[in-house]
C-alpha cells in the first residue's frame, strides 16, 4: 500500500517547482518494486541513484539480520564458547570492513556534512555487513542475561552507598559514550566545523556502533539490576505504549509526506536541506 501511494498516487496530484523529484521514486518502483517485497532493496538496485520507497532500505537490513540470527542463537545454546567465538569474530569482521571501506572510499562520519552521496548510500550506508554490530551485541546481551540474569539482578543486594556510586558512575559513562557517538564530531549546531581526515573518520566508522550498543546494553542491565532509578521509571512509563504503536506507521509514511512537501516548495531548496539535516 505504501509503495502504491508514495510511488504512483502522489505524483498524480502533487504540483510545484520541484514536482519532478517524485518521478525518480516512481521509476524505481516500476522496475524494482519486487525488491521491496523480498527485502533485498538495500542490494537491488546496487547503484541506488534513487530508491522505491527509499526509507524502507532498513527494513531489509532488519529482515536479513533476523534471518541469520538463529544461527548465532543456536551456536550459543549448543556450545557457548563456539557461539561467542563466531559472534565476536563477526563483530570484528564488520568493524574492520567499516574501517577499511571508510579509508579506501573516503567516506564521512555522517551524512550531515552536506547530505549523503549516491555512492556512499549504495556502497556503505545501507549494507547489512556494515550495520550488523549492534544486532549481534543485542543477541549476545540476550544470551548473557539468560545465563547470568540472577547474577546481574543480585546488584540490588549491594549496600545502598555502593549501589548509588556504581549506578551513577555507569550511567554517566554510558550516556557520555552515547552522546559522543551521536554528537561528539559536531559543534552544538550539529554541523562539523572543519574538514574531516581519515584519522577521525576511520576510528569513528570502526568503533562507533560497538560503543553505542555496549553502552545501551549496559543501561538495560542497570535497569534490570534495579539501578535504573528515575530513568527506568521514565522509560517504563505505560504512557509510551500508545505512542509506540504509531512509530512504525510514521516510519513508513513520513518520507513520502516529506518529499511531497518539498515538491511544492516555492523557495530555495537549500533552506529545506539545512532544516532537514
Amino acid at each position: 500500500m505504501v509503495i502504491l501511494v508514495q510511488a504512483f498516487l502522489y505524483r498524480q496530484f502533487i504540483t510545484g517547482p520541484f514536482a519532478q523529484i517524485m518521478q525518480a521514486g516512481h521509476d524505481q518502483c516500476v522496475k524494482y518494486w519486487w525488491s521491496n517485497l523480498l527485502y533485498v532493496n538495500n542490494f537491488v538496485p546496487w547503484s541506488m541513484p534513487a530508491a522505491c520507497v527509499g526509507q524502507t532500505w532498513y527494513l531489509s537490513n532488519d529482515m536479513q539480520f533476523f534471518m541469520i540470527a538463529p544461527v548465532y542463537i543456536w551456536l550459543l545454546w549448543k556450545s557457548p564458547s563456539i557461539g561467542n567465538l563466531v559472534l565476536w569474530m563477526s563483530v570484528l569482521l564488520s568493524m574492520s570492513a567499516s574501517g577499511l571501506a571508510t579509508w579506501f572510499y573516503e567516506f564521512r562520519t555522517t551524512p550531515l556534512r552536506g547530505g549523503i552521496t549516491s555512492k556512499e548510500f549504495a556502497y556503505f550506508y545501507t549494507k547489512p555487513y556494515f550495520r550488523i554490530v549492534p544486532y549481534l551485541v543485542g543477541i549476545f546481551g540476550g544470551w548473557l542475561f539468560h545465563v547470568k540474569g540472577d547474577v546481574i539482578r543480585s546488584a540490588v543486594k549491594l549496600k545502598p552507598l555502593v549501589k548509588l556510586l556504581l549506578s551513577v558512575e555507569l550511567w554517566i559513562v554510558t550516556i557520555a559514550v552515547e552522546y559522543a557517538v551521536v554528537f561528539g564530531i559536531h559543534n552544538e549546531a550539529g554541523i562539523a566545523p572543519t574538514e574531516e581526515s581519515r584519522s577521525i573518520t576511520v576510528p569513528y566508522a570502526t568503533f562507533s556502533r560497538l560503543a553505542w550498543s555496549l553502552a545501551l546494553l549496559t543501561q538495560i542491565y542497570l535497569c534490570e539490576a534495579g539501578l535504573g532509578g528515575p530513568i527506568n521509571a521514565f522509560l517504563s512509563w505505560r504512557g509510551w505504549l500508545p505512542i509506540s504503536r504509531l512509530t512504525y506507521s510514521v516510519y513508513l509514511l513520513h518520507y513520502g509526506i516529506d518529499i511531497a512537501w518539498v515538491a511544492q516548495l516555492r523557495h530555495v531548496w537549500q533552506y529545506y536541506l539545512t532544516l532537514r539535516w
